[in-house]
């Protein structure tokens, strides 16, 4: 389903009589919180996963821009270790390789100093769909788009719900359900043994 076919359904969702002139919300924020939707709570239980090489200054590398999870990190054929809390972390003249994500846009690494360059193999985001017949969420299985089961609608519910001062916790209760659905179905075949890290939603 396209997504402009997406905005009109969700708009049409939440009361709006002409999805073309919305007034509660306008097209452009529905847009907005389907894009955030599909990218930050879609994404990270999507099987997507893709690799880059990254370059590497003082200790430090940046993630690309569709990073969203670490999966694995080598310096040339040497699997680095991940740690997660800063106090585990090795000493620079240390014989072993740890890496470290501080935030969502940079790796730090702590042991032997790579040659220059790191391979990244990671979880991407999808890409943003724009308000178009000829945008589509490819990633996500076509089921999921419009209906019952379609957790763009829910998601601006929930949002919807809040401005209005309504209780909105049904929603958020419907909408992890269906994002638990989705990291299943999409996540058979996978092929890391390791969880796939999900990103807080509100």
């Amino acid at each position: 389903m396209n997504a402009k076919v997406i905005i009109d359904n969700c708009l049409r969702e939440i009361g709006e009589a002409d999805p073309a002139t919305p007034v509660e919300l306008t097209r452009a924020e529905c847009l907005d919180f389907v894009n955030h939707c599909y990218q930050e709570l879609i994404g990270p239980r999507l099987n997507k996963q893709t690799s880059a090489t990254l370059t590497v200054t003082a200790g430090v590398a940046s993630v690309p821009a569709d990073y969203l999870a670490p999966v694995r990190l080598y310096d040339g054929t040497t699997l680095l270790e991940q740690i997660f809390d800063i106090d585990d972390k090795v000493e620079d003249t240390d014989d072993t390789s740890q890496f470290w994500v501080p935030n969502e846009t940079q790796i730090y690494l702590f042991g032997i100093t790579p040659a220059g360059t790191v391979t990244l193999y990671y979880k991407a985001k999808p890409t943003a769909v724009t308000d178009s017949t000829d945008s589509t969420p490819t990633d996500l299985k076509a089921r999921y788009h419009i209906g019952p089961l379609s957790p763009f609608v829910v998601y601006i519910k929930s949002v919807i719900a809040g401005r209005r001062g309504d209780d909105s916790f049904a929603f958020k209760a419907e909408l992890m359900d269906i994002l638990d659905d989705i990291e299943t179905e999409h996540s058979q075949g996978r092929s890391d043994n390791e969880p796939l890290l999900t990103k807080g939603w509100l």
